[in-house]
């Protein structure tokens, strides 16, 4: 993902599926918040549903996350040659084996040590070969946010 220090002024980064996935496990691993809750509390914190000790906020997270992992998949399929075969295509199913084994009422803890490796060595290599280097798309912060509260808004009427 690129540095603050490349986005200019005024703009906010629209990162890919796949970037966006390895901020999430980069966070689901790292940040102590998180380490000690039971994991249906951390999946609530780690996408910003709250508050989240709430247990109906819990699958919706659930549900955000897994989401998130197959439109990543998706992308990964679709911009890597040979995906099916690789280190990869095995990344996310090692990924993937991990959240299906979620216990939404036991810790965090286990599955983050589970991930740990996921998110620190495989992952970036995917980063890797579907966006590169490069630093993401842009938008102004000012569209965004009225994009935002028009869609909120809509959001509201029903």
């Amino acid at each position: 993902m690129a540095k603050a220090s490349q986005i200019p002024d005024g703009f906010t980064p629209v990162p890919s599926p796949v970037q966006r996935l390895d901020t999430l496990i980069r966070r689901a691993v790292t940040e102590q918040q998180l380490l000690g809750q039971v994991s249906g509390t951390a999946l609530s914190l780690l996408v910003g549903l709250g508050p989240a000790g709430e247990r109906r906020h819990w699958s919706r997270a659930f549900v955000e996350i897994t989401n998130l992992l197959e439109e990543a998949r998706q992308q990964a399929a679709s911009t890597i040659e040979g995906f099916d075969d690789s280190p990869h295509a095995r990344t996310f199913d090692e990924i993937l084996k991990v959240f299906q084994a979620v216990n939404l009422d036991t810790g965090w803890n286990s599955y983050a040590s589970q991930l740990n490796h996921l998110a620190n060595i495989a992952l970036p290599f995917v980063v890797h070969a579907t966006d590169g280097f490069d630093t993401p798309p842009v938008i102004q912060t000012d569209l965004l946010r009225d994009l935002r509260k028009e869609l909120d808004s809509l959001l509201q009427k029903f």
